[in-house]
């Protein structure tokens, strides 16, 4: 998920999300349905990115996650896995549907939600979890409004 979520942050390169929203919301679905292991059609699963594309994601992201990976332990887990799966799927496919949406520069906070929510999921850390439902409702708002924002300027033309 991290993965995916990653150059929504850090990158804008337009039509990215709908490249990187689809394999989260497959991921996010099967988090979900309790499957205990990761599956993408072959469609997505065989398609790559060129050498130099994924170099420079890498370049610019690595730094980042590694310093963030260093804060995420195993701590504060609210119990039973399965549930807790089944919310960070829930809340990742919110946040990939929003990625999905064509909003320019609307991609950082769905994408950042994203990243703390996969943290959470791989390490079992609750801190993790609390920062990242915040952002994944911190991201519903701040999108919401930027919708609310266009309509209302849409309205008063017409």
């Amino acid at each position: 998920m991290v993965l995916f979520a990653v150059p929504n942050v850090f990158l804008y390169l337009p039509g990215s999300s709908v490249i990187t929203g689809l394999p989260l919301m497959i991921i996010s679905l099967q988090l979900i349905a309790g499957r205990p292991s990761v599956w993408l059609p072959r469609a997505l699963s065989d398609r790559s990115l060129d050498r130099a594309s994924f170099a420079r994601i890498v370049r610019y992201s690595l730094p980042w996650v590694a310093r963030i990976e260093r804060l995420a332990r195993p701590r504060l887990w609210p119990g039973a896995a399965a549930g807790v799966d089944q919310l960070i799927g829930m809340a990742c496919l919110i946040m990939a549907l929003l990625l999905f949406l064509p909003i320019p520069f609307a991609n950082g906070l769905p994408a950042l939600a994203i990243i703390a929510l996969g943290l959470a999921l791989s390490e079992r850390d609750g801190i993790w979890l609390v920062a990242g439902l915040v952002a994944s409702a911190l991201a519903m708002v701040v999108v919401a409004a930027i919708i609310g924002g266009g309509a209302f300027a849409v309205a008063k033309i017409f």
